[in-house]
């Protein structure tokens, strides 16, 4: 108290806070919503259909300093390789998301001649 007042604020908000939202990412959605996040927070990324979240996850950190870290990644989803079909031979031009084989049957057998 100075003077008959209070001077000042005994409880200033010293906390830092990562005003613009978090980068962009490739191949996903992350919400605009999180600007004004407080040190510490996470922003949750989605990734588009067919992707999946990198090594890192998908969560970005408002840091210490204001900026958001956390690589967050999204790529394409692996189908792993693809079953074996009897009577065929495949031929794939990858083993992710939106891939395909080519299905080769066997003499005296037949299909569609695609597997996704």
């Amino acid at each position: 108290c100075h003077r008959g007042e209070w001077r000042e604020d005994p409880c200033l908000d010293r906390r830092v806070y990562c005003r613009a939202p978090p980068p962009l990412v490739a191949n996903g959605l992350i919400s605009e919503d999180c600007a004004g996040s407080v040190a510490g927070e996470v922003c949750p990324a989605q990734c588009f259909e067919g992707f999946v979240f990198g090594p890192a996850g998908g969560l970005a950190e408002c840091g210490g300093d204001g900026e958001w870290f956390g690589e967050v990644l999204c790529i394409w989803e692996e189908c792993g390789q693809p079953p074996e079909i009897p009577h065929a031979n495949l031929t794939c031009n990858g083993l992710v998301a939106s891939d395909y084989c080519k299905v080769r049957c066997a003499e005296g057998f037949g299909g569609p001649g695609v597997a996704r």
